[in-house]
């Protein structure tokens, strides 16, 4: 996607992992190593099947679930 303006991006996903109940018979992975810039102008959509890890990605951007690895940022 080609960026409407030059600056950094508003929001920034990068190498992001999370893992539910990790350490436990029961984890189970739902991101791995997931990417992401939006900039200024963009309009970005998250899109995928069941399980894809698209509200995993907005509880740890909202702040709401820590991730396992990488980091993801909103300016």
């Amino acid at each position: 996607m080609k960026a409407l303006s030059g600056g950094a991006p508003l929001v920034s996903v990068r190498d992001l992992s999370h893992v539910y109940l990790a350490g436990t018979p029961m984890q189970a992975q739902a991101l791995r190593g997931a990417e992401l810039a939006v900039r200024e102008g963009e309009i970005a959509a998250l899109i995928g099947e069941n399980g894809a890890g698209k509200s995993t990605t907005m509880k740890i951007l909202a702040g709401y679930l820590a991730q396992s690895e990488g980091s993801a940022k909103i300016a």
